[in-house]
């Protein structure tokens, strides 16, 4: 397993553009905008000096409110059932906190949750605008597995729409994932809720034995055995940024 490694260690310290881009509230060159306006303190006094850099120790603010510039990290996790999101361990329960807990120093985030026994993929990041962009318009892709046979018709209705509690929903494709077995399907959902799948099977009388979420923003858990995780590299990381949709 990688080793953390600390990053910006040097006496010269971190420019106060990448240390504002860093903290996740803007780009670097909006950064430069945000310093020229004054907005900026070190210290509480205000810097407009863009090459000026912050040393070990400084506080920097943005319109009066403390900033903390970790490096941006990128985990996906293929979570296991009976995984919780929760930062206290529950005994003899596994969180996804801890199967990284030695990943890296930086304190992370899940993108979005899942339920407790549903197992899948799973983005860890501290980049905040990052996850404000994936949750405005993310593709999720699921293997449900049913205790029983799914009707052709009701396989349509789902494609077609159903209204749920919280209000109309539909899958932007349904198909069954097995030729052999129709108790298993496989759904693509457009920006849904944590239990939208569960409350459309629930909507047409069919339980859930197992639910696995494949792809969540165009990343695949594939070559990610159940309970690890990897870094994304830097192709993954820039098709998060640029897509406008995931």
């Amino acid at each position: 397993m990688p080793k953390p490694q600390e990053e910006n260690t040097e006496n010269k310290g971190i420019r106060l553009n990448r240390y504002i881009a860093n903290s996740g509230i803007c780009t670097r060159r909006e950064a430069d905008k945000l310093i020229a306006k004054g907005l900026v303190e070190v210290n509480g006094k205000v810097i407009t000096e863009m090459g000026y850099r912050v040393q070990a120790g400084e506080k920097v603010s943005y319109l009066g409110e403390m900033q903390n510039a970790q490096a941006k990290k990128y985990i996906l996790i293929n979570k296991p059932k009976a995984c919780s999101f929760s930062h206290k361990s529950a005994r003899n329960k596994r969180t996804v906190y801890d199967i990284i807990s030695y990943a890296c120093y930086e304190e992370l985030s899940p993108a979005d949750t899942l339920d407790l026994n549903t197992t899948g993929v799973v983005l860890m990041t501290n980049d905040k605008e990052l996850i404000k962009k994936i949750n405005k318009q993310k593709k999720e892709v699921y293997h449900v597995f049913l205790d029983r046979e799914m009707q052709n018709e009701d396989l349509e209705k789902i494609k077609n729409g159903l209204k749920l509690k919280a209000g109309y929903a539909k899958a932007e494709a349904a198909h069954f994932a097995n030729s052999t077995n129709k108790k298993e399907i496989g759904l693509e959902i457009i920006q849904g809720q944590k239990d939208t799948v569960a409350q459309m099977m629930d909507q047409l009388g069919y339980k859930i034995e197992r639910l696995d979420r494949v792809l969540y923003a165009g990343l695949s858990k594939k070559n990610v055995p159940r309970g690890k995780w990897r870094f994304l590299d830097k192709k993954e990381v820039q098709f998060l940024h640029m897509s406008k949709t995931h």
